[in-house]
């Protein structure tokens, strides 16, 4: 994944950011809300896709055409058409899906504006041609919109990772351009009816592009691209018809982690027979462990009667979006039967994307072992009983056989959990990287991990929303490496805050939430 950095001007842009919504703007009108907020922690698996939250919008907001939709700071801003009739507007609804308030919007199209994206400072609302970009109070931000290389452009989406828009509409290319408009990318999506676009950062194996498209049946199809390739991956997922309604096309998409800290969520627009709804999927399990492990042999095989050497390769990262506790074990197995623990090591506060990688690892297997078929094993887990994620390669032990043989420990072992690799990050940051803050959300305290990969003059600094700077957390000369630094928010304020890393004449930003 790309290091999640901004520039310079991004940056004045996000420290200068308005106060988050208030209850300055009236209540225009209010309707009958009909939503279905659902716990997620009920009815999460270990597969994505489960319907978090739907809500019919339309009875929410008395608009019978609803288009676009994006959750920026635990509200969700809906784009309006009213059928194409003037005036639009924008829906600003909180995470239950209550109407809080609404906003003219000021596009030049009859139908408003299509899709919604949020880029961590201001929202961007498509109108032909033209980015219309305002803050979180509806207020028109003309300074910061931005001509996309697409009329009519319909599906958007943000890479803050390079600063980057992406864009597409019916039967057209899919566009990556910057803020000056500049087209950086433009190719063939393989898609004839993308309405909504969503960027997903937050996967382990990402970046991916979500589009939404009007194909099918149901005609709401979210199809995945990879980026970096510019190329689909031919997986997909059909939305189901929604209840309220018997029949249902895409409009706008979204993907956010705000929504619930459990999951990382994509949402969008279902227009519907009789009503518009929006919905909130789970694309990803937060709170699921998920450590890689792979258990590579070499040699050794058969083992001769006198004793010898197995020479294995190893390999576990930790994938997950959150540190993990754990252990980690090798066992031998002889014919099926129990197997003894070699090697045991406990990890605490094992951080994402740490990992261990050690090749030319030997185990030495004694003469004293019956012949036989043995397995080897490398688990990860709660030692003994809960199994993580297991692989495992068999060897052949010459000599004569056993039943009631089971292997013994070993002494000298060549221990592969002696190094943990925290220097992963440095292999894909050109400059350097902020790695994230765990726990987020936290309170009160989180660990602030960053990456040089050159040594200099550093400076973490954490601001309130407002733009306002609450803590100095580096400010003098570092060395190349993975840093740690820890946040005490005591005396703050439950909110998003941003973090700050200026190292070397780069810039990065990023968010974290503190709930008390």
């Amino acid at each position: 994944m790309k290091p999640l950095t901004l520039s310079k001007y991004m940056l004045l842009l996000l420290l200068t950011l308005s106060a988050q919504v208030g209850s300055a703007n009236p209540f225009l009108h209010r309707n009958e809300i009909h939503s279905n907020h659902l716990d997620t922690k009920d009815i999460q698996t270990d597969d994505p896709w489960d319907l978090a939250f739907y809500s019919d919008v339309t009875a929410t907001t008395g608009d019978d055409m609803v288009l676009g939709a994006e959750f920026a700071q635990y509200s969700f801003y809906i784009a309006g058409s009213n059928s194409g009739g003037d005036p639009n507007y924008v829906y600003v609804l909180n995470s239950e899906g209550d109407l809080m308030y609404q906003f003219t919007q000021w596009s030049a199209d009859g139908y408003g504006w299509r899709d919604l994206v949020y880029d961590g400072a201001y929202l961007f609302g498509a109108d032909d041609d033209t980015l219309s970009a305002f803050d979180l109070n509806g207020n028109p931000v003309p300074a910061m919109d931005i001509i996309a290389p697409l009329n009519l452009a319909r599906g958007l989406a943000y890479d803050p990772a390079t600063d980057h828009f992406w864009t597409a509409g019916f039967g057209t290319p899919l566009y990556e351009f910057d803020r000056e408009g500049n087209v950086i990318w433009s190719g063939v999506s393989g898609l004839t009816g993308i309405y909504g676009l969503a960027w997903d950062e937050f996967s382990a194996d990402g970046p991916w592009l979500w589009m939404f498209d009007q194909s099918g049946n149901p005609s709401t199809t979210f199809y995945k691209f990879d980026p970096i390739l510019h190329l689909p991956t031919g997986e997909s997922y059909t939305l189901p018809v929604l209840p309220g309604t018997s029949d249902q096309v895409a409009a706008g998409a979204f993907i956010t982690e705000e929504y619930d800290p459990d999951i990382v969520a994509i949402g969008g627009i279902a227009q519907g027979v009789y009503c518009d709804l929006l919905f909130i999927l789970e694309l990803i399990d937060n709170t699921a462990i998920n450590l890689e492990l792979t258990l590579d042999y070499q040699s050794g095989s058969p083992v001769p009667i006198g004793g010898g050497v197995l020479v294995f390769d190893i390999h576990i990262e930790n994938l997950s979006t959150f540190a993990v506790n754990f252990d980690a074990w090798l066992a031998t197995q002889y014919e099926g039967g129990e197997p003894t623990t070699m090697v045991l090591r406990s990890f605490d506060d094992f951080q994402p994307g740490w990992a261990i990688n050690r090749n030319g690892m030997y185990f030495p297997v004694p003469a004293a072992w019956a012949g036989g078929n043995y397995t080897f094993w490398g688990r990860t887990g709660i030692h003994p009983a809960v199994i993580y994620v297991e692989d495992s390669f068999m060897f052949i032990k010459e000599g004569s056989s056993d039943d009631n043989f089971r292997p013994s420990i070993v002494d000298e072992i060549n221990n592969p959990f002696e190094e943990i690799c925290r220097k992963e990050f440095v292999s894909i940051a050109s400059k350097f990287e902020l790695s994230g803050a765990h726990p987020n959300p936290f309170n009160p305290t989180t660990t602030i991990s960053y990456v040089l990969s050159t040594a200099g003059t550093v400076e973490l600094s954490v601001f309130d929303i407002s733009g306002r700077e609450v803590a100095k957390l580096v400010d003098g000369y570092r060395d190349e490496g993975v840093h740690e630094v820890q946040f005490d928010a005591t005396g703050l304020a439950s909110g998003v805050y941003l973090y700050r890393l200026n190292a070397n004449g780069n810039v990065a930003v990023n968010k974290m939430i503190l709930m008390k």
